[in-house]
Formats: structure tokens, sequence, C-alpha cells
């Protein structure tokens, strides 16, 4: 991943800017108690860490032209995350019982950087692993996810002498952390789906309707419920299989499509991030495997997300394990597949994935597009319906 220089001047500036608030808070507090230590105690304790991770990740990456910058960025991420953990730690749990302090250090400190040791080593299994999960990684989401929270609230630190209501304070991002991870660890159930009912033929003149459809938003029961005229398609994106979306809960996901027999199967990027663990094409494999049995695989299509192009073996892996799967992959390519129902007539729809690109988007997909126009149907009068797979939503306007 090659950061462009413009973008790390903006995330410098802005980061300086951001940086200035604890250390003016740390200022203040030394002024007002002449005992504190905030260098001593809380600052180095944070940056020594910071300093391993940060000395592996650039050992890690630094040989590889594909994230020539990608540790330049985690150290200045975990430079700001330091700080601030350290300015939380003294504002909030200087005068704190031992258990409380050791507690914050495990789960603010360690858990923190041991996580992302583990994450920058691609070779890794570690998100297999249930202790890891529950032990490392989510005690490490929560930390980062309340210092975000937090940024605001270090001015309030400042100004509340009472330890305690500085700590119930601080109990609030907390909190906000827990129940975030706790709603994304979550599968939705069928019935808990958002759809989108977007008509293929107009019910009077059965004409097939423009290019761009106005979809209606509903939550039915079960997919069963949609109209006739309806093409039924479930769409999975965003995975980024790790610790989060485990091989098991993917596995669920697709059973649960299987299950609902939709029309098409859309897969729409970013399955991993550059810090994919193990052998990503042989772990997409698993994930998909329930597909292999069933029919839904040959009305399954995808595209690539910007993640999937962070790294080039990442990107080939997943290339690969469609190509494997008998799944097609649309880079800036098209498919016309015909569907049939039972006791209907069969349609053909044209779908069109395109790649990720994120300079001269706007051309890119103007290109695509323009190389492979709506295709006349052989079923009904005018052109088939055409979808397009984009994992860039803001890419839809140059359509």
């Amino acid at each position: 991943m090659i950061i462009p220089r413009k973008a790390l001047y903006i995330i410098f500036l802005g980061g300086l800017m951001i940086l200035c608030m604890p250390l003016l808070c740390i200022y203040y507090e030394a002024q007002t108690d002449p005992t504190f230590s905030y260098l001593e105690s809380f600052l180095l304790p944070a940056l020594l860490p910071c300093a391993i991770f940060s000395g592996f990740t650039y050992l890690v990456h630094s040989k590889s032209k594909y994230t020539e910058n990608l540790w330049k960025l985690i150290l200045g991420l975990v430079i700001f995350y330091a700080i601030f953990v350290s300015t939380l730690y003294a504002l909030v749990f200087s005068q704190t019982a031992f258990t409380l302090k050791l507690l914050f250090h495990y789960l603010f400190v360690f858990c923190f950087y041991v996580s992302l040791i583990l994450l920058s080593n691609p070779a890794l299994l570690t998100s297999r692993f249930v202790f890891y999960r529950f032990l490392i990684n989510y005690p490490s989401i929560i930390a980062f996810s309340t210092i975000i929270f937090s940024i605001l609230l270090v001015p309030a630190f400042t100004f509340i002498s009472n330890p305690s209501v500085r700590l119930a304070l601080f109990l609030l991002p907390l909190s906000m952390s827990i129940f975030g991870l706790f709603q994304t660890l979550q599968t939705r159930s069928p019935e808990k789906y958002t759809h989108l009912l977007i008509p293929l033929t107009n019910s009077i003149t059965n004409q097939v309707l423009p290019l761009r459809s106005q979809a209606i938003v509903t939550q039915p029961k079960s997919l069963q419920s949609l109209g006739s005229n309806c093409i039924k398609i479930i769409v999975i994106t965003d995975p980024h299989i790790g610790p989060i979306m485990t091989v098991r809960r993917f596995q669920r996901l697709v059973e649960q499509a299987i299950t609902l027999n939709p029309d098409l199967l859309f897969i729409t990027g970013d399955l991993f991030t550059v810090e994919a663990h193990g052998t990503p094409d042989l772990i997409l494999m698993e994930c998909l495997e329930p597909l292999t049995k069933s029919d839904l695989r040959h009305r399954t299509f995808a595209c690539l997300g910007n993640h999937d192009k962070e790294d080039k073996q990442v990107e080939s892996a997943v290339i690969r394990a469609f190509a494997e799967l008998n799944i097609k992959l649309l880079i800036d390519a098209e498919s016309i597949l015909t569907i049939n129902r039972p006791g209907q007539a069969p349609f053909d729809v044209q779908i069109l994935g395109l790649d990720w690109i994120i300079a001269n988007r706007k051309e890119h997909i103007e290109s695509v597009c323009q190389n492979f126009p709506q295709r006349k149907s052989k079923y009904t009068e005018g052109n088939m319906p055409r979808f397009m797979m984009l994992h860039d939503p803001g890419g839809f306007k140059f359509v």
C-alpha cells in the first residue's frame, strides 16, 4: 500500500494538532500538582512497547514494495495511541487502586501492542485460536476504540479533580466500545436482513425498466415474499476475514444465503486486509466451502475491494481461490447469465464487475461501462437488466 505524499502530510498535520490537546492538559495538571511526573511515570512506559512494535513492523514490511509506507503509517498511529494512553492513565488511573492500574496496563498497553505485533506478520494463524481472540484481540479493539472515544473527554478530565468522578466519566467511552464490539460480533438472522426491491419489468406493459430502476426498501420475513417480477440478490461485502469475521462465521453467512436460495449472490470485496492470516486462498476456499455443494455457486459473482489489493500476495491468493471454486471474479469484465425459475419464463441478466481503481476512477468507470454496454435480451423486448458490482459506492455516480 503506497500512501500519497499529500495524504502523509495531512495525516501528520492532523495528528500533530490532535496531539497538542493532551500535552496541554498534562502541562496544566503538572502546574497544579508539583509531584506529578508525566514523562517518568506514564509516557516512557507507553512508548517503550511502541518502539519495540515499530521496529518489528519496519523489519516485516519495509522489504515489500507493496507496503512501502505502511510501517510509517503504523508508526504514526502507535505514537498517537501511546501518548493518549499515557495521558488517560495519568489523568484517570494515577490515583486509583493497584488492581485497576494493572487492568489498565493489560487492556490498553499489553493487548494492543501484542495484537498489532501478531497481526503485522501475515504468516500467523492467530485468529484461529479462541483464547487469542478473547484474551488479546477483542480487548485490544476495545482499548483502541475507547481511546478514540476519549479524545474529546481529555480536557474534561483535566478540570475534574475528583478521581472517582474521572473514573466514572471514563467508563462512558469504555462502555460504548464494549457495546460496539458486541454488536459487531452479532450475525443478523435472515429475518432481519434489509431488502431492496428492484422490479425488472413494468407490471402493466411488461417492458424492461430503465438502467436506473427505483429500489424500494423493505424488510420482509423472507425472500420468498418478493414478487415474481423481482430478482433476488444477496450481497456479502467487507467481511475482512480474521478475528472478527472468523471462518466459521463466514460459513454460516454462506449457509444462510444458500437456504434463502436467491437468484444471484454477489461478493463485493474486502475479503482480507494486508494483515491476512496464513494462506488466504485456502482460508477463503474454506469460508466458501458450502457453495461447492450448492447450485448457487454458478450464480455467485465477485469483485475486488481496496483491501484485497493492499498486498500482491493477498490479491493473487483471492484470485486463485475464486478460480479453484469456479466462482466468477469479474475484474473489469462482464458475465451474461440466464436465470431459470420453476414454472416461470427464463430471463437473462448482465453482470458487470469493476476493479478497485482510486486514480482516475471517473475515467476508469466510464471506460469500462463503454466497453460493456447494456446487452439485448433474448427473452424480452429491449435490453436485459444490468447489475454492476463496484466496491466503491461513491463511484456509481460516474455510471
